[in-house]
């Protein structure tokens, strides 16, 4: 059976490669007093080892969620059990990686997972993590990839 928590649950979109994602976010929750649970989850995967592709990787993969979680601390500080889950990959891993390439994207969310091990130590009444959701069927894990959307989901 399906649930329905609209009452508990508000999805939000923003441009989080944008300077302002972490105000823009914080405008639009300006009538809630707490927050319990913030799921960063943006993404991106860039091919080309280019500069601006370093860029702009990094910008959505590990600023923005510094910048979002920054942003919405007081809030997440006002709940009696905060958490904060930030999709990261096994390819941002430095143990893990065993074939090399992809460096744009692996030193982007090695950088998150670096930012968010920071944040929980400074902030250890916030429960702060990365999870890893596989190599899933979706735009950017394109058709090889072995796990489907909602298998990945379940075991999140």
């Amino acid at each position: 059976m399906k649930k329905n928590f609209s009452d508990k649950l508000e999805i939000f979109s923003f441009d989080v490669s944008s300077e302002t994602a972490g105000i823009d976010v914080r405008k639009a929750l300006h009538k809630w007093d707490k927050i319990d649970v913030l799921f960063n989850n943006a993404g991106i995967y860039i091919k080309e080892d280019l500069q601006k592709s370093f860029i702009d990787s990094f910008k959505v993969n590990s600023i923005a969620p510094y910048l979002i979680y920054q942003s919405l601390l007081p809030l997440l500080k006002k709940s009696s059990s905060p958490k904060v889950i930030n999709t990261s990959s096994l390819m941002g891993s430095i143990e893990e990686n065993t074939s090399g390439a992809s460096h744009v994207y692996r030193s982007s969310k090695t950088a998150l997972n670096m930012i968010v091990k920071g944040l929980a130590i400074e902030h250890p009444e916030v429960t702060s993590i990365v999870i890893h959701p596989g190599w899933v069927k979706t735009d950017m894990g394109g058709d090889n990839a072995p796990v489907e959307v909602a298998d990945s989901a379940a075991g999140i």
